[in-house]
């Protein structure tokens, strides 16, 4: 099962720790915008990281987004996962999007309850 990984771009070092735990579990991540070293992405890059995100969600079984502050590139792979019909879940608070409480999108207050909703959904259960 792999993963597409969105969270907040300033917090990208403890989304890249985040990642390391679900590698670590056994899961696999579609996901590398977390890798970057840069501060601030320039323009010119603009269309070839939203190309490239683009295609590693579209690449991904399940959309899981870190949410513990605002943040609009998460909100817009949100909306992407949803209308590509991706299993998605919210790791940590809900809000302030209004779209974590569709019931199609899993609420999970801990990485521990992640994890057993990505078992539940390798099993097929």
């Amino acid at each position: 099962m792999t993963i597409y990984l969105a969270g907040p771009w300033a917090d990208r070092k403890a989304v890249k720790l985040v990642a390391q735990l679900f590698q670590e579990r056994g899961f696999s991540l579609t996901s590398t915008w977390y890798d970057s070293h840069e501060d601030i992405l320039r323009e010119e890059e603009f269309q070839a990281q939203a190309d490239k995100d683009c295609r590693q969600l579209l690449a991904a079984d399940v959309f899981i987004v870190l949410n513990w502050c605002r943040s609009e590139g998460k909100a817009t792979e949100l909306g992407l996962a949803l209308a590509w019909e991706k299993p998605c879940i919210v790791l940590g608070p809900r809000g302030p999007n209004i779209f974590h409480y569709l019931p199609e999108v899993f609420h999970a207050p801990t990485f521990e309850r992640v994890v057993e909703e990505l078992t539940r959904l390798r099993e097929g259960a």
